[in-house]
């Protein structure tokens, strides 16, 4: 039977890969509390066993795409080539 510690392969391969990006100045929330909520999934996954398939990037900037580390998360886990 699956548990925390040993989870269900499947729960495993159906999980998504998840990529935070975090602008410094972004209006929704200080970066304290994202950091804090992100932390809570991140313990999650790294309880289950796929802490690797998250990310959280934090930068300069507003509510926008930063791109950065979101195009290396996605470069990492799709094998996409990088130009």
């Amino acid at each position: 039977m699956p548990s925390l510690r040993q989870p269900d392969e499947s729960l495993k391969n159906g999980f998504l890969r998840r990529i935070v990006e975090r602008g410094h100045w972004d209006g929704v929330a200080p970066d304290e509390w994202v950091a804090y909520e992100y932390a809570k999934v991140r313990r999650l996954c790294d309880t289950l066993g796929f802490g690797d398939r998250t990310d959280i990037e934090f930068f300069d900037g507003l509510h926008e795409i930063n791109g950065k580390g979101s195009f290396e998360f996605l470069h990492k886990h799709l094998k996409w080539p990088k130009p």
